[in-house]
């Protein structure tokens, strides 16, 4: 049993960022002197937790690289949403070694009482012991408090200041945090996606819309817990009413649920992203065309002013949709471009990509794995 202090965390965290690095590489991304990662990575090993790997041949002599040990410590996250659960159970490198669908329930009571047999289960089909798991994260759409503990505000799940977190860390004996569903996916994006420097933005685009910011490697958060509410910046005035009471918001336009809405409003039956982008493509069909096209216009113009304002080097946009090449991310990328300043928009990589299988509930898990173990400057935590 080892405690992980700073050096400790710090070392994790530039792990999970590097995914391979020598002792003197990560000397240099935790900003510490040699003697100390010699010493902590000396217990990371010994702790089992940390690996050495393959020698590589540089300037001067071989280095012997350092790599996260992927069953060491797992974490489960669950992604809850109405009508549909998930739990997982995923490694220190973000990997998923196991999944359960579960019933949808808005309950936080239902949900809490349910959880220890759902974790059971979820471990007896992974054969792995309850006390190799460090602690659970559990997703929702909504606002979470700063501690991670109270759920403040879900339209989805219709909950106002709900202690979901106290409740399942009771229900489990095991530390549980909640976090908003976008950011528990920009977590995860950061932690295991392979993305250096210190800022990113992340949009995912399903029903809803979310958003999430990384920055100085901190996720923000906002004075009151709400920053990255993406989905209700306005880009129609006067537009179609939001569930959030306004009109005209980025969520009523871009999400899938408001393609799928003026699908149905145009006459098509076609109403799915992909079968719009199936209709647009093989069939010219104008009405697809419009939507589409609308769709990714309006996201790509929220962009821009996002990176106006933050100027972060990455975006990154998850869809959960199979088509992310077709007419709605060629709008969205001849938008952003038409509407940011020529170089802000050189530096800031754009990645429109798929959603991960299982994405929001692995992001889950990796909120378990940034507060409890890599997070530098935390509470030291004891760990099996």
């Amino acid at each position: 049993m080892i405690q992980t202090g700073d050096h400790h965390r710090r070392l994790l965290w530039a792990l999970s960022e590097a995914g391979q690095a020598s002792r003197t590489e990560l000397a240099a991304a935790a900003g510490l002197s040699k003697a100390a990662v010699t010493a902590a990575t000396r217990e990371l090993i010994g702790s089992g937790l940390i690996a050495e790997a393959e020698q590589v041949r540089r300037a001067g002599r071989p280095s012997t690289l350092l790599t996260l040990r992927s069953g060491a410590v797992w974490f489960a996250g669950l992604s809850l949403r109405p009508g549909r659960g998930r739990i997982v159970l995923c490694d220190m490198k973000g990997h998923i070694a196991g999944r359960r669908d579960l019933p949808g329930r808005r309950d936080p009571h239902e949900i809490c009482a349910t959880l220890e047999s759902d974790l059971e289960a979820l471990l007896a089909d992974c054969g792995v012991e309850r006390d190799a798991v460090y602690g659970m994260g559990i997703s929702i759409s909504g606002v979470v408090s700063p501690e991670q503990d109270v759920c403040i505000r879900s339209t989805l799940m219709g909950w106002n200041d709900v202690p979901l977190g106290r409740m399942a860390t009771a229900a489990l004996g095991m530390p549980v945090l909640i976090e908003n569903d976008a950011n528990a996916l920009a977590i995860h994006e950061k932690l295991f996606g392979g993305i250096s420097g210190d800022s990113l933005a992340l949009v995912s685009v399903g029903v809803g819309i979310g958003g999430a910011l990384f920055i100085g490697r901190q996720l923000f958060r906002g004075a009151a817990g709400g920053a990255g509410e993406f989905a209700h910046i306005t880009v129609a005035p006067g537009g179609a009413p939001c569930i959030c009471g306004k009109r005209g918001c980025l969520d009523t336009v871009a999400s899938m649920r408001a393609v799928a809405t003026a699908a149905e409003e145009a006459g098509l039956e076609e109403t799915s992203l992909d079968a719009l982008e199936r209709a647009a493509a093989h069939r010219g069909d104008s009405r697809a065309i419009a939507i589409l096209h609308r769709a990714g216009e309006a996201l790509g113009l929220a962009l821009a002013h996002l990176i106006q304002i933050v100027n972060p080097g990455h975006v990154i946009v998850r869809m959960e949709a199979d088509t992310v090449d077709g007419l709605y991310a060629t709008a969205l990328a001849q938008s952003l471009d038409a509407n940011v300043l020529p170089q802000m928009r050189e530096r800031t990589a754009l990645d429109v990509g798929t959603a991960l299988e299982g994405g929001h509930a692995a992001g889950a898990a990796s909120v378990a794995a940034h507060r409890l173990l890599l997070t530098p400057n935390t509470k030291q935590r004891k760990m099996a």
